[in-house]
């Protein structure tokens, strides 16, 4: 595992590059269990940011991993609801949801299918948004649905605000 570069395991498929991306706020690789995740050299990236920043620099990865809660808030909101809301437009930082939008957004620019991809996220609303949303990259590229009809499709499906008393800590 790395946090600056990928490792290399042979026969690149053409425009491609051959790392591995793991988006994760706080665990590497190894700590996944949950999931097998394939044995290979990681490049870890820990924010948004910094995985928009890794496919700028080093283009499409073969493959990559998504964690959905990459900040503290992120967890505040999921734990005050009980892992079956999340409410992305009352958080700052962006998510692996966001990620997977942009790595959505990346391929279809370039024609490109999306690489394998797999969620490694605890957090299962989350898990489900960043499947759906990856999952109906195909009808993107026929044109059957456009990117802002997919985000209205995910949105549209997630389950009702859970009745709670007050605020989330930390949240407007």
């Amino acid at each position: 595992m790395t946090d600056t570069t990928g490792g290399s395991n042979g026969s690149e498929r053409a425009g491609e590059t051959s790392y591995h991306l793991f988006l994760d706020d706080e665990r590497n690789p190894a700590d996944v269990t949950w999931v097998r995740l394939p044995g290979v050299e990681w490049t870890v990236v820990r924010s948004f940011r910094a995985f928009v920043e890794c496919l700028e620099t080093k283009g499409l990865p073969r493959y990559i991993s998504f964690d959905h809660d990459l900040a503290a808030e992120h967890y505040i909101m999921a734990e005050r609801y009980g892992f079956t809301f999340f409410d992305y437009d009352r958080v700052r930082e962006k998510t692996g949801y966001d990620a997977a939008k942009v790595l959505s957004s990346y391929c279809l620019r370039r024609q490109r299918p999306l690489p394998e991809w797999q969620t490694h996220t605890m957090n299962p609303q989350g898990k489900r948004n960043i499947q759906e949303y990856l999952l109906n990259y195909g009808k993107l590229l026929s044109g059957a649905l456009s990117e802002s009809e997919l985000d209205q499709r995910v949105r549209a499906r997630k389950p009702e605000k859970p009745s709670v008393e007050g605020d989330p800590a930390g949240l407007p």
